[in-house]
């Protein structure tokens, strides 16, 4: 379970998740909390067939690569505070405010593709308005 002392940041190789993290990690070091940092990551269905386990086991740790890398790239091999990972299979939105309940605070980019209108993405939007605690959406 997700505690008041964590801050969670969603992950997903991205540059605004990217900026997401060095902001969490910022804020994480000011309030001496620790950073849970989820890729949460959404097979996409061909029809009504399910994926073989062996496949699934295999995204999954592709996606497990790609918050590894996004962390080190960000904050280094010192990062300079405590850092746990998650990797969930479902809808990024909704596993990022189901781990969320409890957290200090959920931090969040932005892909950047609303530019001109100013909304928020699908996972942002979806995190501002459903999020059991305050949340950041950080613009790269």
């Amino acid at each position: 379970m997700t505690t008041r002392s964590q801050i969670v940041v969603g992950v997903d190789g991205s540059a605004g998740s990217k900026h997401a993290v060095e902001w969490a990690a910022r804020q994480a070091r000011l309030e001496g909390k620790s950073l849970l940092a989820v890729n949460a990551w959404e097979p996409v269905a061909v029809g009504w067939t399910p994926y073989p386990t062996a496949l699934m086991s295999s995204m999954a740790a592709e996606q497990e690569k790609v918050l590894q890398e996004a962390l080190d790239e960000v904050l280094g091999a010192d990062r300079g505070v405590d850092v746990e990972t998650q990797v969930l299979c479902g809808s990024p939105g909704r596993k990022l405010v189901s781990v969320s309940d409890g957290a200090a605070l959920l931090v969040v980019g932005r892909h950047g593709r609303h530019r001109l209108t100013g909304q928020l993405g699908s996972v942002s939007g979806y995190c501002a308005r459903h999020a059991p605690c305050p949340v950041v959406v950080v613009h790269p």
